[in-house]
């Protein structure tokens, strides 16, 4: 999971494009493969949450919620920092996803 400041977002294919700060994290099967990508997107957050697990359940993927502390995970990676923010989502991880996905980030 990477923070970036100015991530392209449109609402919708007519809308026109902006720039909004987001976390994007890749999504991997079993093996590692890329599968898809994956922004926190602020304006659309509860629909995105809804829609995201009505697909995951179709398809047998377990999908879970991850909490955030303020408004939204922006927010927590901008106010609070990194390590906070790892440990924040450390508790709410499997041990095998904390080694997977909270490995030290190099500076």
């Amino acid at each position: 999971m990477r923070f970036h400041p100015d991530c392209y977002y449109r609402a919708d294919a007519d809308s026109p494009t902006e720039s909004w700060p987001a976390l994007i994290a890749a999504v991997t099967d079993l093996e590692g493969r890329v599968t898809g990508v994956l922004r926190d997107d602020d304006p659309a957050g509860d629909h995105a949450v809804a829609t995201l697990m009505a697909r995951t359940q179709e398809v047998g993927i377990d999908c879970l919620v991850l909490s955030l502390r303020l408004a939204d995970f922006n927010d927590d990676l901008r106010y609070l920092g990194r390590g906070a923010m790892r440990a924040i989502l450390h508790s709410q991880l499997a041990p095998q996803d904390v080694v997977r996905f909270l490995q030290p980030v190099a500076h």
